[in-house]
């Protein structure tokens, strides 16, 4: 049996593949993957496992864009530190479901299940466009990593280094705390939706700003505010006016 595991959190893949040598020892992991890209790229050129394990909230996304992008077609054990939305569906729709972190005994009992009805099954969700639409309604799961391609290496970036990002010349750029500056594969709009609105604020047409990432701010003309950033921007972040009320208020945790 050929395996494909979907896991962006180390400790959890390389705990999930002991339990699979365990319960499984002719099961041959095909690979072992963190992103919903990754996922994409591997299953264009190789042939669709027999079952996959998809951790389903991943650092660039939910890991049924997987099954909602791809031609491919194969059964599905999802992995899940949340319990509190839409579980019934996954286990109406995949093979099973299991809350994180993953016990033994759980993972035998799925693994039992396929045994018993993969014939029977689905390949894949028969409406994950339609789940994956309720998984984002019941709970927004904001992103905490963003991974960058470098020119020698891939580097994640974790959301508490963000400072903020702008836009500059019609490209988006991510400043760290760190002071570094690297460029966003995401424009504005696009982070706006991405990101917990507690914790970032668009200021506006140029800025997303991290509350951490203000230092000081400055009452402007018509009731527009100054906001000096951290790292200091070359740019000027100024509030308009008509965002002034809704940042005062974001400020305060509303």
């Amino acid at each position: 049996m050929n395996i494909l595991l979907l896991e962006d959190e180390q400790p959890a893949a390389e705990r999930i593949q002991r339990m699979l040598a365990e319960l499984r020892p002719g099961a041959h992991i095909q690979a072992v993957i963190d992103s919903v890209e990754g996922a994409l790229a591997w299953l264009a050129e190789h042939p669709a496992p027999d079952l996959a394990l998809f951790d389903i909230h991943l650092a660039d996304g939910l890991s049924l864009e997987v099954l909602e992008q791809s031609d491919r077609s194969f059964p599905v054990i999802f992995t899940t530190a949340y319990d509190e939305y839409a579980l019934q569906a996954f286990g109406a729709y995949s093979i099973d479901y299991l809350l994180k972190p993953v016990r033994q005994e759980e993972l035998k009992s799925a693994l039992d299940k396929f045994d018993r009805f993969k014939d029977l099954l689905a390949p894949v969700p028969a409406d994950v466009q339609g789940l994956a639409r309720s998984i984002r309604q019941d709970r927004p799961v904001w992103q905490q990593r963003f991974l960058l391609r470098l020119p020698e290496q891939i580097k994640t970036i974790d959301i508490q280094e963000i400072a903020y990002f702008y836009i500059e010349s019609r490209l988006t750029f991510m400043q760290l705390k760190d002071g570094k500056c690297y460029p966003s594969d995401f424009n504005l709009e696009q982070l706006e939706e991405r990101l917990d609105p507690a914790r970032f604020f668009r200021v506006n047409r140029q800025f997303l700003v991290s509350f951490e990432s203000i230092d000081k701010m400055y009452t402007h003309t018509k009731s527009r505010v100054q906001i000096q950033l951290k790292p200091a921007a070359h740019l000027e972040a100024i509030v308009p006016s008509e965002r002034s009320a809704e940042f005062k208020r974001w400020l305060q945790g509303g």
